[in-house]
């Protein structure tokens, strides 16, 4: 394969860039000339992302149809690979050419398209957005690019895909798109009620534990023990193999903290802990109360 924008034949990231540049600058550019609205609105399709490419580069005239890229001096016929009625321009390919012809017929919206065949891509788009509902709107769209997609296929492969084929997956795809868009629902989670500390009676300490549960059998114990007036008097954080359930995790863990400030001489006068079963069975004639 020789690539004709370099003179050696090779494809290179520079002729490429030089290439993409000479189409951009030819033809008017999205930030200049054109109305603003109509890029804005052409952004926020719900399509995916190759799709609203696509249609930006219909409306700029820089499809790699066999017309524009005679005109680009490539040395290839700029008549349709696949009726050689007329040149492939971007109209032709789209919307005259017999094969789409078909599939816009199957749509049912041909008689809009006739009246404005000799408009650009843009101003038949601009058309059928005032004509259709949104829906349909976002399914022309969508079988405007079924319909290039069958043509390269067709141009590189040599596959034709019948018309109700190209319909019937312009329709899958769009509302598969639509549906997994509509499932990436944000969660909100609801605000955590922040619980102030309230501390223990004057002269005494207060012990708060709680525990956390990881995958592998690992637990994590973590506990404060405070002054009346706030102050820290020890703290313990440290995990441990095991597989609990809630309310023993937390048991455990107030059996590991009780142990640790007995061990280093500190008393408790007050426990806190977010398992009320915990606390419950500490407080009753269990194994764990001793």
């Amino acid at each position: 394969m020789i690539w004709h924008f370099d003179k050696r034949g090779d494809y290179t990231v520079r002729s490429g860039y030089r290439l993409a540049s000479s189409f951009l600058k030819s033809d008017v550019g999205s930030s200049s000339n054109l109305n603003r609205a109509w890029w804005k609105f052409l952004w926020n399709l719900s399509f995916p992302p190759k799709v609203r490419s696509f249609l930006w580069r219909c409306c700029i005239s820089i499809l790699t149809t066999l017309d524009n890229l005679a005109r680009r001096k490539v040395p290839v016929s700029p008549f349709c690979s696949r009726c050689g009625d007329d040149k492939e321009t971007q109209v032709h390919e789209l919307f005259s050419c017999v094969h789409a012809e078909a599939v816009w017929i199957q749509c049912g919206w041909w008689h809009h398209i006739t009246a404005a065949l000799n408009n650009d891509t843009r101003s038949i788009l601009e058309r059928m957005k005032t004509l259709l509902s949104q829906q349909d709107f976002n399914l022309f769209c969508m079988v405007q690019w079924s319909i290039w997609a069958k043509r390269n296929r067709f141009v590189h492969e040599g596959y034709f895909k019948d018309p109700n084929y190209v319909v019937d997956s312009a329709k899958t795809m769009l509302n598969e798109f639509q549906n997994a868009m509509a499932s990436l629902v944000v969660q909100v989670r609801p605000l955590q009620v922040i619980r102030h500390w309230s501390p223990p009676p004057s002269g005494c300490s207060k012990l708060n534990v709680d525990v956390g549960f990881w995958c592998g059998n690992v637990v994590g114990v973590g506990a404060v023990l405070r002054d009346h007036v706030g102050s820290v008097r020890a703290c313990l954080a440290l995990p441990r193999l095991g597989s609990f359930s809630v309310e023993l995790g937390e048991l455990f863990a107030i059996r590991e903290s009780m142990l640790f400030l007995n061990q280093i001489g500190l008393q408790v006068h007050c426990l806190e802990s977010d398992s009320t079963l915990a606390v419950s069975s500490i407080k009753q004639n269990s194994p764990f109360s001793a």
